[in-house]
């Protein structure tokens, strides 16, 4: 009885919602090696001159003479050979600036939206739909897949207990074809791959609903909380050379894993400038958080990482998690090769419910040629 219920639980699920499933775990895939590609782009790389880089407030001022779109972050790279990165946003458009750090030349500029990355991650993480909507759609249908992916253990499992050892094996057969090849692919692929794959639901689930996250970390600490700091200033218009003064400080402060410092710019006059401190733009675990004076460069607090809690750690490890990159360039290997395997089991399932349809049509074909040829 329980495996006639989550076959037909199975089977509608995957219906229902494997064709988002296929899109995410392909956009995915993709987007596990932007920073890869990136990285090969003539603008992301600078050729390093004997010479001082620019000081960041007289990066700043050159921007400001190429637009007037507001500042909202700064990529400041510890390497010599990386161009500066400026995030604004004008009008709700996010755009990318580089610029070499030693000339204060604009190497690119791009909307950040619209580029191949930005068209790949909105697929990825709400269909391009506007939001909330197309997030909840994506977020559901995880849901909707991590059940299906229990429910084809539930399918899978033997009648009996002693069968457990030999099943997997037993399973393997390169020499079917058709349907049968088809269904084992299916089935074995959703049980060696299901631990890898609902730990990558879980930590892009994290990004959808809040209060799953909260349950989430409150399972490995019960009183979580979100690390959010409220500084609030009673006067601090931001003012570029504070930059200066922060950039000095923490260079003082970071050890050598620390490849990137990022400035979050303050758009209110009363909330100071927020730095992350971490190993590059795809490695944000181990990073530390520093608040600091948008007016004077003062730093006000620190959040060191051998200061979290355990959840607090992990949660700053998702995004390494989910992408592969704690791993290097193995676990990169890793999750693109788990996203593609993952993108092909809604596929191989709408494959056997076509096959199956097709051949109830041509039995019911069947049977009723067979009655008309009694009437002759």
């Amino acid at each position: 009885m329980l495996k006639n219920l989550a076959s037909k639980v199975h089977k509608i699920i995957g219906l229902g919602s494997g064709l988002v499933v296929f899109i995410v775990c392909i956009t995915g895939s993709i987007y596990t090696f932007k920073k890869e590609v990136n990285d090969s782009m003539p603008y992301v790389s600078v050729k390093a001159i004997n010479k001082q880089k620019l000081e960041l407030s007289a990066l700043v001022t050159k921007f400001k003479a190429y637009s007037d779109a507001p500042i909202i972050r700064i990529y400041d790279f510890q390497s010599a050979k990386k161009s500066v990165r400026i995030m604004s946003s004008k009008q709700g458009e996010k755009h990318l600036t580089y610029l070499n750090p030693y000339t204060g030349e604009i190497l690119k500029d791009y909307k950040d939206k619209s580029s191949f990355w930005g068209i790949i991650l909105g697929l990825h993480r709400h269909l391009l739909l506007p939001n909330p909507i197309g997030k909840q759609i994506i977020g559901y249908c995880v849901i909707l897949f991590s059940i299906s992916l229990l429910t084809g253990l539930i399918l899978w499992f033997p009648k009996k207990i002693s069968m457990l050892k030999d099943k997997p094996f037993r399973n393997v057969k390169l020499s079917l074809r058709g349907k049968a090849q088809t269904f084992r692919l299916h089935s074995n692929l959703g049980l060696y791959l299901i631990i890898p794959l609902l730990i990558s639901c879980t930590t892009g689930l994290v990004w959808t609903f809040p209060k799953y996250e909260k349950f989430i970390y409150s399972l490995i600490d019960p009183g979580y909380k979100k690390e959010i700091k409220n500084i609030h200033l009673v006067e601090g218009n931001f003012q570029e050379i504070s930059l200066n003064k922060i950039k000095t400080h923490l260079d003082t402060l970071n050890s050598d894993n620390i490849g990137l410092n990022i400035f979050f710019i303050p758009q209110k006059s009363d909330s100071p400038i927020r730095v992350i401190s971490c190993i590059d733009d795809d490695r944000f675990g181990f990073a530390h958080n520093y608040y600091a004076h948008p007016v004077t460069g003062e730093i006000l607090d620190t959040i060191s990482d051998t200061k979290r809690s355990a959840a607090q750690k992990l949660k700053s490890l998702n995004y390494d998690i989910h992408t592969g990159s704690l791993g290097g360039i193995l676990g990169k290997i890793f999750v693109f090769a788990l996203s593609l395997l993952g993108a092909s089991l809604p596929l191989s399932g709408y494959l056997l419910f076509l096959k199956k349809q097709l051949k109830k049509i041509q039995f019911q074909q069947l049977q009723s040629n067979k009655r008309n040829c009694k009437y002759f």
